[in-house]
């Protein structure tokens, strides 16, 4: 006999068990009361961005939402010259690149660590954020993401050369090109949020509409403090290879919560917080992107993803 989809279904939400994963979910607005148990009513501790994908995580206090998630979340990536989107993983320099976007000045900052840029190269560069997602590129590429190939226009300017002398190798700033014609640019204008969270599967992508993001697989990703540090109790009691404790930071969350009892967040349907309900939308299957420590120099692989599947 043939496998069922639902089979497949059934046998991957078996592997998931045993694998590290951040929890996603889809945001909008309430629509009656949830009830969760008090132990689970979660507040959001922290809210971080990720304008460049595969770069440092840029936090904030409060920040504008939009209908896709976070306004400038992933926006942007940085490709060679071959369109091949570079992450930590093949390029680790990216580790030091902290991108900032400055809602006043409408400008997206990158910097990047001085000594590692050299004296010769400025430590910073900035790139317009208006009327971004009309301005003209100097060429189309498609970047390959996830086994999938996502629609990007090279951004012109001084950026590109910037790129590639701090990071060493010839790349240049890709920003995604646009989902569908209806909604318009992302701006300070929309939603509010003071926290994070994550949505399902990838919508199909089309040229000439507003901006699509480069997410793995959806716009929010979620988890809780109480689940980090219960892991950071297991590793301290040595039950697994590494004893180094974790940051929250290895996991790239959009939303960090506090208040709930540990992995719970794997659990709900949905949860209110910042004003707004997020429904679960599954668990995002984590890459070996995990392994790299954030808060160093990105450089130093670690066995987070073997000590998970010993948890």
């Amino acid at each position: 006999f043939y496998n069922s989809d639902a089979d497949v279904d059934a046998l991957l939400a078996l592997a998931a068990t045993f694998v590290g994963q951040t929890q996603e979910a889809t945001a909008r607005r309430p629509v009656g009361e949830l009830h969760l148990p008090a132990q689970d009513r979660p507040e959001v501790s922290r809210i971080l961005l990720y304008p460049v994908k595969s770069c440092k995580a840029f936090e904030v206090e409060r920040w504008p939402v939009t209908p896709d998630g976070l306004a400038f979340d992933r926006r942007w990536a940085v490709a060679d010259l071959a369109g091949r989107l570079l992450t930590q993983k093949l390029c680790p320099a990216l580790a030091q690149l902290a991108p900032e976007v400055d809602l006043v000045a409408r400008v997206l900052r990158l910097r990047f660590n001085a000594r590692a840029a050299g004296e010769s190269c400025p430590s910073e560069v900035e790139v317009p954020l208006d009327g971004a997602q009309h301005r003209a590129c100097s060429s189309q590429v498609d970047v390959s993401l996830c086994g999938r190939d996502e629609p990007g226009g090279v951004v012109d300017g001084e950026v590109n050369a910037w790129l590639s002398r701090t990071l060493g190798v010839p790349c240049c700033l890709v920003e995604a090109l646009a989902m569908d014609a209806g909604a318009g640019p992302e701006s300070s204008r929309s939603n509010g949020v003071n926290g994070s969270a994550s949505n399902g599967a990838a919508p199909r992508r089309e040229r000439g509409g507003p901006l699509s993001r480069y997410w793995n697989r959806a716009p929010f990703l979620v988890v809780s403090e109480a689940s980090v540090q219960a892991l950071n109790a297991f590793l301290e009691a040595g039950e697994a290879d590494m004893s180094d404790p974790v940051d929250v930071l290895q996991f790239r969350p959009n939303l960090v919560l506090r208040g709930c009892a540990p992995h719970a967040e794997g659990t709900w349907r949905a949860f209110a917080a910042a004003g707004m309900v997020f429904e679960d939308a599954g668990a995002c299957r984590r890459c070996p992107m995990v392994n790299i420590d954030q808060r160093g120099e990105g450089n130093h692989p670690r066995g987070l993803l073997r000590a998970l599947a010993a948890y």
